[in-house]
């Protein structure tokens, strides 16, 4: 069984996913590894403000992903016809 068609959501190959948020998402991931490791390799632990900063870069692609969503589903809502009062 699938799922109902109005929650049954699929991407097509002409859809570009959230050009500005993933290159942001991944510089700060960057920059967060880069710092654990020359963390542990100094100091022989990991900091709480390592994994803050890595943590902050995958929120930073889950608010890129749900922005996309929100586009999807408003393009898809845009086709239709609004209610009349």
């Amino acid at each position: 069984m699938g799922l109902p068609p109005a929650i049954n959501v699929s991407t097509g190959p002409a859809r570009r996913e959230s050009p500005v948020f993933l290159p942001v998402s991944f510089l700060i991931m960057l920059g967060g590894g880069v710092k654990m490791i020359y963390d542990f390799s100094v100091y022989h632990h990991i900091g709480s403000l390592d994994v803050i900063i890595f943590m902050s870069g995958i929120l930073v692609i889950l608010v890129g992903l749900l922005a996309d969503l929100i586009v999807v589903v408003s393009r898809k809502l845009g086709d239709a016809k609004p209610p009349q009062s």
